[in-house]
């Protein structure tokens, strides 16, 4: 095709056609300028699809991330609410003074009440890795944007929360620490000081009834279910919440895209 060109713009010069010359020229530029915005129209259209392949990567990802982080909360809400209910029934004993628990029934209650951690920790390596990067920009959808970038902000109202009530749970097993309880009767009477501390059964593991008649052990674990209790209708089952709103946004993105 150049060859083509070259020979018929000679044959223009050598004829000394000015005007016909004039007409080739433009249209030469005119062809130039045609491949060039062609050739800029597949590049753009190379990088569009490129960016699309890799939000639909990330959206991918994203739901994977939400999902795990999801099921963790869920557990984590099984688990508290586990523990201020066994708590519940703590008090509710200290409320009666004709029927208590056995030794071994209030071990268990003790134990499941105020063993358990509850510290939320969500997946959120590939969202911390957008954020950092300014990729969360690849993200089309503004609405679903805005929901990813006050993630963290929520996640750690949350922290702040836990920490609370680890202080209040400490607080109440603090007073199993005095000469009124014993951290051995709970241990041995679960089954955790022989199983995994490896300890031997002692003759005079004590007793922990007395606790029942502490108006201080009564109080900390009053104000513990409260937070307890606070922690999930605040803070988790909003944030569940939050979650759903997340993925269905992703699952609507996805397919969307495919």
């Amino acid at each position: 095709m150049s060859r083509v060109l070259r020979n018929f713009r000679v044959k223009l010069l050598q004829e000394k056609n000015a005007g016909g010359y004039l007409i080739y020229a433009f249209g030469e530029i005119l062809l130039i300028v045609a491949g060039i915005l062609v050739a800029f129209w597949i590049d753009n259209w190379n990088e569009d699809r490129q960016l699309a392949k890799r939000e639909q990567f990330y959206l991918a990802g994203l739901h994977k991330e939400f999902e795990l982080s999801r099921i963790r909360l869920q557990n984590l809400v099984e688990a508290n609410r586990n523990s201020y209910d066994q708590a519940r029934e703590l008090v509710n004993f200290m409320a009666q003074t004709d029927t208590l628990p056995s030794e071994a029934g209030l071990a268990r209650l003790l134990y499941g009440a105020f063993s358990e951690d509850i510290d939320y920790n969500p997946n959120n390596s590939l969202l911390e890795e957008m954020i950092n990067s300014g990729r969360l920009e690849l993200i089309g959808n503004t609405h679903l944007r805005t929901h990813l970038t006050s993630w963290e902000s929520r996640v750690e109202r949350i922290r702040l929360q836990e920490a609370n009530l680890r202080v209040q749970k400490a607080d109440a097993i603090d007073l199993t620490r005095t000469g009124q309880a014993s951290v051995r009767s709970v241990l041995e009477l679960t089954g955790v000081a022989e199983g995994e501390l490896g300890l031997e059964k002692s003759q005079n593991p004590g007793s922990n009834l007395a606790l029942l008649r502490s108006r201080e052990f009564e109080n900390s674990t009053l104000i513990f279910i409260v937070t307890a209790m606070s922690t999930e209708k605040f803070h988790y089952l909003p944030l569940l919440e939050e979650i759903d709103t997340i993925l269905a946004l992703l699952d609507q993105e996805i397919a969307d895209r495919t």
